[in-house]
């Protein structure tokens, strides 16, 4: 079982027995199975509210502590989702990429993070409703699978310039097109297809916003022969065509 604590107001203590954190809105903590620990105010004490998220195997379960000064501690309902997905994988594929700190670690953490909320906003809503959700893809924390998929996206942002296919890339990471497909579905629910293309315009959203390159090549350098569709494909993401996304977001 793992733990995720967050505040949402005020300031409040996580003391383990070789640490202690400041808990503060915008943090969040995520404690390891086994791991003692304590919540104390702050110091000085001022009012404060966190949530609590225990993460085991099938289920989660999410409550909150408020504290004040002068009437002491209070504690919320604790709600349980129930689902069939492994979440406790996901968090310590969350707590492996803290520790390792591999290049792109952030942004990883970012983004289990993200989808560890949206499974577990999903099994809230569909234990209101006396349902189990669907299955959707579970990630695993096989080191195996991350040193694969690091390995495949390396060489796509090698090669972005260039037309890529899916045999191109399992070659050049010694598996077959039928397996990266599979783990790419199963550990990050979206196509290698799909992860290319957020990966183009991620780095073409970067391009545009830090240098003065003509749209067209920007569009070029991550992939898009033709600028008109590098255009419709940023505008199907960001709302905006390259050309105004970037007058917008640079000052004047």
């Amino acid at each position: 079982m793992h733990e995720f604590v967050f505040a949402v107001r005020g300031t409040a203590r996580i003391i383990t027995p070789t640490e202690s954190f400041t808990l503060r809105p915008g943090r969040l903590l995520l404690i390891d199975p086994g791991v003692a620990h304590e919540e104390l105010p702050a110091d000085p004490p001022c009012p404060y509210l966190v949530f609590w998220c225990e993460v085991h195997r099938t289920h989660c379960l999410m409550s909150h502590t408020a504290y004040a000064p002068d009437s002491g501690w209070s504690a919320g309902p604790t709600l349980e989702a129930h689902g069939r997905t492994h979440l406790q994988n996901l968090a310590a594929a969350i707590g492996s990429e803290l520790s390792s700190r591999h290049w792109g670690w952030e942004r990883a953490v970012f983004g289990l993070l993200g989808y560890l909320t949206s499974l577990v906003i999903r099994r809230l809503r569909a234990s209101s409703a006396s349902r189990l959700p669907s299955e959707p893809p579970s990630l695993h924390h096989d080191p195996r699978c991350a040193e694969t998929i690091a390995a495949i996206s390396q060489y796509c942002r090698a090669h972005l310039r260039e037309p890529m296919r899916l045999e191109a890339i399992a070659a050049a990471v010694g598996y077959s097109p039928s397996h990266i497909s599979h783990l790419f579905t199963s550990q990050l629910g979206r196509t290698v297809s799909d992860y290319l293309r957020e990966l183009r315009l991620s780095t073409g959203h970067d391009l545009l916003l830090s240098t003065d390159l003509p749209i067209a090549a920007i569009a070029e350098s991550v992939g898009y022969r033709d600028p008109a569709h590098f255009t419709r494909a940023f505008v199907q993401v960001y709302q905006l065509s390259p050309r105004s996304y970037r007058q917008r977001s640079r000052p004047l």
